[in-house]
């Protein structure tokens, strides 16, 4: 994946984790499945049930490795722009 689409991806990503639906809705599914593990007394259907909140919370931990890797690519880039101009300078003083 290029530089660009990484960060593209990273934004789009960060605009999803700070929207304030998208909060809502995913604290709201996590708080309905774990109360309905809680009273839950079927073995499986629990098992069904805790999967169901891991899965909500992989998403989650995704969306944040999207944002993190495009912040890291960002600061790469702005230590390779910050090298190439100390290289410039020098190189025009020599």
């Amino acid at each position: 994946m290029s530089a660009t689409e990484e960060l593209k991806r990273a934004q789009l990503a960060k605009e999803v984790i700070e929207n304030p639906v998208y909060q809502e809705s995913m604290a709201q599914l996590q708080k309905e499945i774990l109360d309905k593990w809680q009273n839950e007394t079927d073995g499986s259907s629990r098992e069904w049930l805790w999967s169901m909140i891991r899965a909500s919370k992989r998403l989650e931990k995704v969306l944040e490795q999207t944002m993190m890797t495009g912040q890291l690519r960002s600061k790469q880039i702005e230590m390779e722009q910050g090298r190439l101009a100390r290289i410039g300078k020098t190189l025009r003083f020599a």
